[in-house]
């Protein structure tokens, strides 16, 4: 439990804002 966590909190996090941007995926 180190950067496993970070990265996938980052991954996440960008992927959320993605969305945010295309309201049309959702």
């Amino acid at each position: 439990m180190g950067p496993s966590l970070t990265e996938r909190l980052l991954r996440y996090s960008v992927r959320s804002r993605s969305v945010t941007q295309l309201p049309g995926l959702r």
